[in-house]
């Protein structure tokens, strides 16, 4: 009887079941919380990226188009000049013969 009984220093099942399941759920709180952060991260630098490709898509566009209008130039220009070097070249032959 030198000991005083104090009821709150013993602990059942069901308190030491409480207490576990609350570490578990702050550390899977824990965890949840960074995954969040690094999804967050993540997408941001996925929007990022998709941007850039977009800006790229536009240009390559661009250059596309630049090329698509001056093809029709560059492909008369090498007509002409086939047909400007079968004259020279008919002429020089009827230059040679006589």
């Amino acid at each position: 009887m030198g000991l005083i009984d104090v009821p709150y220093l013993y602990m059942d099942s069901y308190d030491v079941l409480v207490i576990v399941l609350s570490v578990t759920l702050f550390f899977l709180l824990l965890i949840a919380i960074a995954v969040g952060i690094a999804s967050y991260k993540l997408v941001k630098k996925l929007r990022e990226i998709a941007d850039k490709a977009e800006e790229i898509v536009d240009d390559v566009e661009t250059v596309s188009g630049f090329f698509r209008k001056s093809a029709a130039p560059v492909a008369i220009t090498g007509f002409v000049s086939n047909i400007v070097s079968k004259i020279v070249e008919l002429n020089g032959t009827k230059k040679g013969k006589k």
